[in-house]
């Protein structure tokens, strides 16, 4: 007979309707959704009902980044900037150069025709020149590949083309980039005052190329300007230049007479050879001031200017009458009642001459300008203006 099971239980069945159940994906987006709500309700409610504290910028200790800079001025041109004072200034015939470089020999990693060594690293090297004409003129005359002028003589930009539009501080103009393999140059145009653009070249450093090798070969060398400091150099510069009143007579020569009690001021290209009689042996005096060199021979110049001395002329009316024909104009120079003169010399055959001539002691100090050509009158014209300013009596 078989033992019975005592222990057994019966399967309890549930009762009632099943309990329904939220799909995990549906929880979490139920989630988020609160969750946005919670948050935007908090945001929109600081943005329109909580008045935000304003942020005030309080500065402390501000250092002039460029305190302790050297000083550059052209004052023909009229402007200065400041420039670090471990660069050396360079003076050039038209305009300057400042250079940067540590002892270190080395591939020359630029030289990529015939390779070769050098003794140094040039860091930093920027050459400005200044040239007559307005920014457009000066870019169009160095006749770049591939940039295109449009009827109005401005350049035609094109996105990743030279050249490209460039402003900083008080500058403004145009930046041309040539160059590969870590070796080439910037170039800007930029414009000044009197119709005049001053053209930078900022050197690449080929050393800092990916080209050169080792990047950080260069890094710990005594003295040396790396890139970052290279670039913010350059900015500085740029941002510390100012505009001056331009004196195009700076770096001239100056003409003393003692004798006669005057000065006036040339071109430091040209000679100034006095004569202590007129021409036909009539008394007075003259300087001729020109580009031919004194006792160079039989050299007739083009064109050149002049300081003549006339003596026992007693007033400007008397000054008009010496001369034989030509146009006179009363007029002012700094402070003098001046008769203004235009004629042609040897009848026509010579050329013009355009005169200035003040009156003191009963004598005439007349300062000539003469052209025996047309090619240049305008420049010569306003050389003789620039010339006159400068006129001055010394006693």
């Amino acid at each position: 007979m078989q033992e019975q099971n005592t222990n057994y239980n019966p399967p309890v069945y549930p009762t009632g309707k099943p309990k329904k159940t939220i799909p995990t994906f549906i929880g979490v987006a139920i989630i988020v959704v609160v969750a946005v709500l919670l948050f935007g309700g908090i945001f929109a409610w600081q943005y329109y009902f909580v008045k935000p504290i304003p942020q005030v910028f309080q500065p402390v200790g501000q250092v002039n980044s460029t305190a302790g800079w050297e000083t550059y001025t052209n004052a023909q041109y009229g402007f200065e900037f400041k420039y670090p004072s471990k660069v050396a200034l360079e003076n050039t015939e038209k305009g300057f150069s400042l250079t940067h470089s540590v002892p270190f020999y080395h591939a020359d990693p630029c030289n990529l025709k015939d390779g070769g060594y050098i003794n140094k690293i040039t860091d930093f090297e920027v050459v400005g020149t200044v040239e007559n004409g307005d920014v457009n003129e000066v870019l169009r005359a160095a006749k770049y590949y591939g940039v295109d002028f449009d009827s109005s003589g401005k350049p035609i930009l094109k996105d990743n083309y030279n050249p490209k539009e460039f402003k900083i501080g008080n500058l403004t103009g145009y930046l041309v980039t040539m160059g590969a393999e870590g070796c080439g140059v910037d170039v800007y145009y930029l414009s000044l005052k009197n119709n005049t653009t001053l053209i930078l070249r900022n050197s690449w450093v080929g050393e800092f190329s990916a080209g050169s090798g080792d990047l950080g070969q260069f890094d710990n060398l005594d003295g040396i300007i790396l890139p970052n400091k290279r670039l913010e150099y350059f900015n500085q510069i740029l941002s510390s230049f100012k505009f001056t009143t331009p004196d195009q007579t700076a770096g001239w020569k100056t003409y003393t007479n003692t004798q006669y009690g005057f000065e006036i001021k040339y071109n430091p290209n040209y000679y100034a050879n006095a004569n202590n009689s007129l021409p036909g042996g009539n008394a007075g005096f003259y300087v001729s001031i020109s580009y031919a060199e004194p006792n160079a021979g039989p050299v007739v110049p083009s064109y050149w200017y002049q300081v003549t001395i006339k003596q026992g002329v007693s007033s400007l009316s008397a000054l008009k009458n010496s001369y034989a024909g030509g146009t006179f104009t009363n007029t002012i120079i700094p402070g003098q009642e001046a008769l203004d003169i235009k004629y042609k010399f040897l009848a026509g055959a010579g050329g013009d001459v355009h005169s200035v001539g003040i009156i003191k002691n009963n004598m005439a100090y007349i300062v000539d300008y003469f052209e025996t050509g047309n090619s240049q009158k305008i420049e010569h014209e306003k050389e003789f203006e620039q010339m006159l300013s400068t006129f001055k009596f010394t006693k």
